[in-house]
């Protein structure tokens, strides 16, 4: 679930390369530290949500929790982790089948895998690899529908890189 999420998460992180944005978009200095300060928010944040989406979901199931507990459930969470009041019920809308399968820690995981595929593509076509003709061809053979994608190409599912660069640690 969520390979291509992957994809997603991986060509929005072009709003946090600087090289990118100056080069491609044009965006001066002074913008920089703005989407800077922006993609760190979004990107906490994002980490929050999902883990708190993540537990309330994992608890559903290991507990077998009625939708009533897993309401009140949720609400706590999404508290504890962000900071916001949001009913319970707002979990339903956001889980695709939510009594069915496992989704919302996919964006996670895919959020791990494209900072891999990242540092695998920047290795291997350069700081500007947008610009290499090559990379293109390589990243659309990987992204194409129905591409049997090979993960162990570009992913370990080691999450360190990622906080790492989350955390700014």
């Amino acid at each position: 679930m969520g390979i291509a999420e992957i994809f997603s998460i991986f060509l929005e992180r072009l709003t946090k390369n600087h090289n990118y944005l100056k080069c491609i978009v044009r965006i001066k200095d002074v913008k920089l530290d703005e989407i800077t300060t922006r993609n760190n928010f979004m990107e906490l944040f994002f980490v929050t949500f999902y883990a708190a989406n993540s537990l309330m979901k994992a608890e559903f199931w290991r507990k077998n929790l009625s939708i009533e507990q897993a309401n009140d459930l949720y609400s706590k969470l999404i508290k504890e982790y962000t900071g916001f009041e949001i009913p319970g019920e707002y979990w339903m809308l956001h889980h695709i089948l939510s009594e069915a399968i496992m989704y919302v820690p996919s964006y996670l995981l895919a959020a791990v895998r494209a900072k891999e595929l990242n540092h695998y593509i920047q290795n291997k076509y350069g700081e500007n690899w947008w610009r290499e003709p090559e990379s293109g061809h390589h990243l659309r053979d990987i992204m194409k529908p129905g591409a049997k994608i090979k993960l162990e190409h570009f992913s370990k599912l080691n999450s360190r890189m990622f906080i790492k660069e989350i955390t700014n640690i």
